[in-house]
């Protein structure tokens, strides 16, 4: 009977292991997951409050961004949402049309302190001077070239820009279906 009891007991001991194990790992993949949920919970929760110049969205795609924005803040119907596209697409094209309008005076007078600043500088300072004139222009008009002034925006949106079908459905919290699909049904 020892042997008997010695080999239950080696058996008992060797599923007491195996379960141990099991459980161990059903432990580790919740960890996981709970993991997994919280970080796509924060980020998800940071997009929608710290949304900013780290990421800002194609201006083509302003009207559309703005207006699901605020249907998701406001609980806009159908109808308000198309009106406010509506109102942010007019406003849009209207800015557009006056920054284009303005643009060349305002590239003329950043030449004008450029060369200005550019006058009162040693050889070496002019170098860097440039260089950060040409960052400075770099970011403020990031679609184009820094040979020389800039005279408004580039023929056409950038490749993957520009007007489009708006944000990704499900892009911004909220309703499961936008009000695209909705009109649609």
């Amino acid at each position: 009977m020892g042997n008997s009891e010695q080999e239950h007991s080696q058996e008992r001991l060797h599923r007491l292991k195996v379960r141990q194990w099991v459980r161990m790992c059903i432990l580790g993949f919740i960890i996981l997951l709970c993991g997994g949920a919280m970080g796509s919970a924060a980020t998800i929760w940071w997009m929608t409050h710290f949304r900013g110049p780290m990421f800002p969205p194609p201006p083509g795609n302003m009207p559309h961004m703005l207006t699901e924005q605020l249907s998701y803040e406001l609980g806009l119907s159908n109808e308000q949402y198309e009106k406010v596209l509506a109102i942010f697409e007019d406003s849009h094209n209207r800015l557009e049309a006056l920054r284009a309008q303005v643009q060349p005076g305002m590239d003329q007078e950043m030449e004008k302190v450029r060369k200005e600043i550019d006058a009162l500088l040693t050889p070496e300072q002019q170098e860097t001077w440039r260089q950060r004139f040409d960052e400075m222009q770099n970011h403020m008009h990031p679609n184009q070239n820094s040979d020389g002034p800039h005279n408004g925006p580039p023929d056409g949106p950038l490749p993957g820009f520009g007007p489009g079908p708006g944000p990704e459905p499900g892009m911004f919290p909220g309703p499961p279906v936008s009000h695209k699909e909705q009109a649609g049904n």
